[in-house]
């Protein structure tokens, strides 16, 4: 490497926890999309068929998101539409009196704010930004050293934050002019940063898990334990890949490896390295074990967290727990306001009729257990160019539950699927959210050393993204024991 552990700690710390929120673009897109909602409402209204009045809220929802409005409150808006049009304002009142209420105060959900705590205290302790120095020292001599590091350091960051639009903005403003230094070509640099937060959303503890096992039912503790293997499968194709392209670009260009560190150097690396892997496995060995429930998992998780953040941040302990509370309670309410509003659709939805129908005219087709899955596939990717993962957990899992005993599909099994779909969706070409989110970051003179990085290149770099995943859904597909084996042999509650 080319700078010191300490001033690559400092420089990833200074990423911050992920990219800023763009302003929005200012032009007639909302106002037409908007327009468009109103004339789905007005032919909501004048229909009598209860189907068509889901239907027509369902495209309502879908203009009301493109307008740019929170997804939550536009899932809430549609289902409070088309109940009110069926059953007016009393059954309104009827229909909706507890949704809200019930699906936040689940005790399943009681997890989520403890991981959120646990992977923001982590954060702001600093102890996920040293794994990115730490790592370096044991992988850089390695044939694409530097970007191996990147997805490593990412597959843990993202194990403990949750977010892998955040861990890719915050790695790539210290690992893409790393890798452009040595002489890797952008293809690799940016390819091995948008793979970084990839693959951690699997390993657990995953809040997008929690989300999953709060709509579906399932066991959180069990449903947690699931996406280990998979998780661990994904991240080790990435690695594959980075190292298989990186011995053969390196004949075409000069390519620098550093030279192995001494053994000295690696021991003093390791306080850098056991923090995170020591809290996952905590988590995770409480789980399988049964001695945690997945509630007093995200407690304990959150409590050494803290410990931790009090030990390394001695003097800036105060500042950085206010943060961590902060940044804690906007990505809690977040989410609570898309369960909310999940809810409400759901109930709308069930209500009209719309659930039933597609539950009956999927499960009266042709099609196989197989089919369905490559069918479900395409269908995510399209809607991950609008929606993120959660939001699109939230929004499709009502709908898919019913469904899913039909083709004989585990809800355990699924969950670890569509959470894997959801990292697909988020850096699939042209609209992936990750895409911008890098590329943007890429036109800092800083961060690219002064070479042009256009949408295209990063485009490209995402290519690779594709089919290792997709590859990675059909060995979940065919072999489903790779998901469930864990769940069945744990005594997770």
């Amino acid at each position: 490497m080319t700078t010191d552990a300490e001033t690559l700690t400092k420089r990833v710390h200074d990423a911050g926890p992920g990219p800023r929120r763009p302003r929005r673009l200012r032009s007639a897109a909302p106002i037409i999309l908007l327009a468009l909602a109103a004339v789905f409402m007005v032919l909501a209204y004048q229909t009598v068929h209860e189907v068509a009045v889901g239907v027509y809220s369902l495209a309502m929802l879908l203009c009301l998101i493109l307008s740019g409005l929170h997804v939550g409150v536009a899932m809430a808006l549609s289902g409070v539409y088309a109940i009110w049009v069926i059953y007016g304002s009393v059954g309104l009142v009827s229909a909706l009196k507890n949704a809200p209420y019930d699906s936040a105060s689940s005790w399943s959900i009681s997890v989520l704010p403890m991981f959120i705590f646990m992977g923001f205290l982590l954060w702001r302790s600093s102890i996920t930004n040293k794994l990115y120095a730490g790592a370096g020292v044991w992988l850089n001599w390695m044939p694409g050293g530097l970007a191996v590091t990147t997805k490593v350091a990412g597959a843990a960051m993202g194990a403990a934050s949750g977010s892998s639009v955040g861990i890719a903005y915050a790695l790539g403003r210290i690992a893409l002019p790393e890798m452009l230094r040595a002489g890797y070509p952008k293809r690799i640099a940016l390819t091995s940063v948008l793979m970084a937060g990839s693959g951690g959303q699997l390993i657990p503890p995953s809040i997008i898990m929690v989300v999953y096992a709060g709509i579906a039912g399932t066991s959180v503790g069990q449903q947690l334990l699931t996406g280990l293997l998979p998780g661990l499968v994904l991240v080790g194709a990435y690695i594959t890949y980075l190292i298989v392209t990186s011995l053969i670009m390196k004949s075409k260009f000069d390519i620098r490896s550093a030279p192995p560190a001494t053994r000295q150097d690696r021991i003093r690396s390791l306080k850098d390295l056991w923090q995170v892997p020591l809290v996952i496995l905590l988590v995770v060995g409480g789980l399988y074990s049964g001695f945690f429930t997945a509630t007093e998992a995200g407690a304990f998780g959150a409590f050494v967290a803290l410990v931790m953040l009090f030990v390394y941040r001695r003097g800036e302990s105060g500042r950085a727990l206010w943060e961590a509370v902060r940044d804690s309670l906007a990505s809690t309410g977040s989410i609570f306001l898309l369960l909310a509003g999940s809810a409400v659709l759901a109930r709308a939805l069930a209500l009209t009729g719309v659930t039933q129908a597609a539950t009956d005219l999927i499960a009266g087709s042709d099609m196989t257990r197989v089919q369905f899955l490559l069918a479900l596939i395409l269908f995510y990717i399209v809607l991950g160019l609008f929606l993120d993962p959660i939001a699109m957990i939230l929004l499709t899992v009502p709908l898919l539950l019913p469904i899913m005993p039909a083709f004989g599909i585990d809800p355990l099994w699924f969950g670890a699927f569509i959470v894997l779909l959801g990292e697909l969706a988020v850096i699939t070409p042209p609209v992936g959210v990750l895409l911008y989110v890098i590329f943007r970051l890429s036109q800092s003179k800083e961060v690219n050393l002064g070479q042009k990085i256009s949408i295209t290149d990063v485009m490209r770099a995402s290519i690779a993204f594709i089919p290792i995943t997709i590859a990675v859904a059909l060995i979940l597909i065919f072999f489903p024991d790779l998901v469930t084996i864990l769940p069945e042999l744990s005594f997770a509650e």
